[in-house]
């Protein structure tokens, strides 16, 4: 046979919270007031969190990927001087080769400046579809004020050996 405090436990329990601390609660937030706030999801033009105008630089090493049986592995300075106006960013792509590698039947990898003018997206830390119009392809990544780092999101002839991280200038 159960004890009566058994019995009547949850009882009590509820008596006792409804008695003391309920009212205890109501006295303390009696005072404050509560404003809901609506957020608007549908606003497509969103804010980037920093300014990407200016001139990036750092190293990135490519490997060209148009023949399996021979190609170069080319090391060099990456450089991206951007403007950028609400989430439009828009610039010059600068890759100049400062060592080849070759592998395979190729012995020799001709060195080279190419110049590219680009156009990306900024949204939040993003920076995406940064394009060149030739063979290095399309890049997305990040970035903070200080640095950018870029991964390949489209290959073409030119594949990026790694992340490309750039420091602001």
């Amino acid at each position: 046979m159960k004890s009566w405090f058994t019995k009547f436990r949850p009882f009590i329990l509820i008596t006792t919270f409804v008695a003391i601390v309920a009212p205890i609660m109501l006295y303390t937030f009696q005072n404050y007031s509560f404003t809901p706030v609506t957020i608007d999801k549908t606003s497509s033009n969103l804010s980037p969190a920093g300014n990407l105008t200016g001139t990036w630089s750092g190293t990135a090493t490519f490997k060209n990927t148009e023949n399996p049986s021979y190609y170069c592995t080319f090391s060099g300075n990456l450089t991206l001087k951007l403007t950028q106006s609400g989430n439009q960013v828009n610039g010059q792509f600068i890759y100049t080769m400062s060592k080849g590698v070759p592998f395979g039947d190729n012995t020799q990898c001709t060195l080279s400046t190419d110049t590219y003018q680009i156009s990306a997206k900024a949204s939040g830390s993003r920076i995406e579809n940064l394009a060149t119009p030739d063979s290095y392809g399309t890049f997305m990544g990040s970035f903070t004020n200080d640095t950018i780092t870029l991964n390949q999101s489209k290959i073409t002839s030119l594949k990026l050996v790694g992340p490309a991280n750039l420091l602001r200038q």
